[in-house]
């Protein structure tokens, strides 16, 4: 047998990893055909080829039955055997409790026997998912088949190791999970707030306001509120990301920013350029699709400056970050002003029949403030996963044979 050890090991372990086949640490089960039982509801939940993500993790497959079957033991893995997008084929979850969850056809139960750590094979498996890509038979549909499956190898240390490096793998899990739910509580709260917290369509007040203002909220078109200036210049070939030069927004970085943007991604040495002014909104003014029109940007910050087909909106009266928020919460109304067919567009005189809502300045700033504060605890979070999920893969590649 081959022996080897990994590049980064626990203090006290010295010992060479073991190779072995997969049959010859767990036992594998198919599951069966319950098409003729699934429901919305039920006592059990349905392990389907919807079940597993591409990170390894169980998901709600949203199909249950209430037939007593034999269901899946906590611990035990599922492995996907058909590939219904790529990276998924011999990729596994664990399933996390007894008696509810039960195993649907094309998908593999992978039963850990006493020398293997059951979330050690998990990551060893998901950690080599090319091994069942490459093996997979099929036209259409990607199939991997019981032997390649058993006969997949994996080197292991001792039981001890294993759960040592399992309970540190589940820890930076547990943790991606933990910011995973933040991010979906923090964009279900936008949501909600961002459909409550200006009026619709025949109302002079919103829903929802932050403090005790009384006042009716007054409708406007943008095109009485702004000044409309054009950026310039800055080609997409004179930019760089290391900040040399000065601080600068290509129309293309609109398709992707915040609706207040708190930094730039792009500088540059050339001397071209719009300085934006300070409480302005940017628009691109150019897209492949009208959804990349359907958006606005709001910015606070000096000293930056704008390129070519920016569309730039200078407001004085009325807070930027309110009125971009507002804006991008009722994009579909943006839609009717895009022209075009390959390359689409948009200009200022559509963009100044657009009707938003205003309040007091006061009112504004609170409602920009609040919302941006959301916005900063959700990019929070989500700077965590990426900072988390590239640890977990440079582990995986350092931690295991």
């Amino acid at each position: 047998m081959n022996s080897k050890s990994p590049e980064i090991r626990f203090n006290g372990f010295t010992d060479d990893w073991e190779q072995r086949k997969l049959k010859d640490v767990s036992t594998y089960s198919n599951g069966g055909s319950y098409e003729n039982d699934v429901s919305e509801l039920g006592k059990y939940q349905l392990v389907t080829l919807k079940s597993i993500d591409m990170s390894g993790n169980l998901v709600d497959s949203g199909r249950f039955i209430d037939k007593d079957v034999s269901t899946l033991d906590k611990g035990t893995l599922v492995m996907i055997l058909s590939e219904q997008s790529p990276g998924l084929l011999g990729m596994t979850a664990q399933i996390p409790k007894n008696n509810y969850y039960v195993l649907n056809q094309r998908v593999a139960e992978i039963s850990p026997k006493n020398n293997i750590d059951s979330y050690f094979l998990s990551m060893s498996i998901n950690k080599n998912q090319r091994y069942f890509s490459r093996l997979g038979a099929g036209t259409k549909v990607q199939n991997i088949s019981k032997s390649n499956v058993e006969n997949y190898e994996l080197s292991s240390p001792t039981l001890f190791e294993q759960r040592k490096i399992g309970i540190f793998f589940k820890h930076i899990d547990n943790t991606i999970a933990l910011h995973q739910r933040e991010l979906e509580i923090l964009e279900k709260s936008k949501e909600g707030f961002l459909q409550k917290m200006f009026p619709k369509k025949g109302e002079i007040v919103p829903e929802i306001r932050l403090t005790n203002y009384t006042n009716n909220w007054k409708k406007e078109k943008l095109g009485n509120l702004v000044q409309w200036k054009r950026g310039k210049g800055l080609p997409k070939k004179s930019l760089n990301t290391i900040g040399n030069g000065k601080p600068v927004i290509h129309y293309a970085d609109l398709y992707f920013f915040p609706a207040a943007i708190s930094k730039v991604k792009h500088y540059s040495e050339e001397n071209e350029g719009y300085l934006i002014k300070q409480n302005s909104l940017l628009f691109p003014m150019s897209d492949v699709t009208p959804n990349g029109l359907a958006r606005t940007s709001s910015i606070q910050l000096r000293g930056v400056y704008a390129g070519g087909d920016t569309l730039i909106a200078e407001l004085n009266e009325v807070n930027s970050d309110f009125l971009s928020y507002q804006i991008n919460a009722n994009s579909n109304k943006i839609m009717k002003y895009v022209t075009g067919t390959t390359i689409k567009h948009i200009n200022s005189k559509s963009l100044s029949q657009l009707t938003v809502y205003i309040t007091n300045k006061q009112e504004q700033e609170k409602i920009g403030s609040f919302l941006k504060k959301i916005d900063e605890k959700f990019f929070y979070h989500e700077e965590q996963l990426i900072i988390l999920k590239q640890a977990k893969k440079a582990f995986l590649q350092k931690m295991f044979v």
